[in-house]
C-alpha cells in the first residue's frame, strides 16, 4: 500500500467513523423527541381525560338535580291535586247535607254574619224550597230574588252585600284549608 493509498483509507475510514458518529448523535436525538413527544401526548391525553371526568360528574350531578326537581315539582303538583280534591268533596257535602243538618249551619252562619236587624237574606231556589217551616232569620227578611248560586246565602244591608255563599267562604279560606289538609293528610306544610 502506497501512502496515498493510505492517505484514501484513513480518510475513508475518518469519513465512516464521523457518519456513524453523526447517525449514531442524530438517532440518539430522534429518540430523546419522540420519547419527550410521547411523555407530552400522554400528559395532554390524561389532562383531557380528567376533564372529561370532571365534565361528565357535572352533567350527571345537574342531571340527577334536575330530575329531583322534577320529581318534586311533580308530588307537589299531585298532593296539590289531591287537597283540592279533598277541598271540593266537602264543599259538595256541605251543600248536600240533609235539610237539618244543613240549615243548622246556616244559621250559625247567620249569627256570626249578620250585623243586626233589618237586612235581607238571599238564599238560591234551591235553599228556599227546602226551608224548613219556623225557621229563624234573626231579624231578617227573606228576599223574594233567588241568589245564582248553589249553597250558603247573601245578606244585604242597603248598599252592602256579605258573601256568605259556601263557595265564596270556600275560596276565602282555601289556604288556610289546604294548610289544614295537607297536615292532615300529607303531616306537612
Amino acid at each position: 500500500m502506497t501512502g496515498l493509498d493510505k492517505i484514501i483509507n484513513r480518510i475513508n475510514e475518518d469519513s465512516k467513523n464521523s457518519v456513524e458518529s453523526i447517525e449514531n448523535s442524530s438517532r440518539l436525538e430522534a429518540e430523546k423527541i419522540i420519547s419527550e413527544a410521547e411523555t407530552e401526548a400522554e400528559n395532554k391525553a390524561s389532562a383531557i381525560l380528567d376533564a372529561a371526568r370532571v365534565s361528565a360528574h357535572l352533567i350527571s350531578e345537574r342531571a340527577a338535580s334536575s330530575a329531583d326537581i322534577e320529581v318534586n315539582r311533580r308530588v307537589l303538583a299531585k298532593k296539590q291535586e289531591i287537597i283540592s280534591g279533598v277541598i271540593e268533596s266537602a264543599r259538595e257535602k256541605l251543600k248536600n247535607l240533609d235539610d237539618d243538618k244543613y240549615f243548622e249551619i246556616i244559621e250559625n252562619l247567620l249569627e256570626k254574619h249578620r250585623t243586626g236587624d233589618g237586612g235581607k237574606l238571599i238564599l238560591s231556589a234551591k235553599d228556599k224550597a227546602r226551608l224548613p217551616k219556623g225557621f229563624d232569620l234573626k231579624g231578617l227578611s227573606l228576599s223574594e230574588t233567588d241568589g245564582e248560586f248553589d249553597g250558603g246565602f247573601v245578606l244585604v244591608y242597603g248598599n252592602i252585600e256579605i258573601n256568605c255563599t259556601f263557595d265564596a267562604l270556600f275560596e276565602g279560606a282555601y289556604d288556610e284549608l289546604s294548610d289544614t289538609v295537607n297536615k292532615i293528610m300529607f303531616g306537612s306544610r
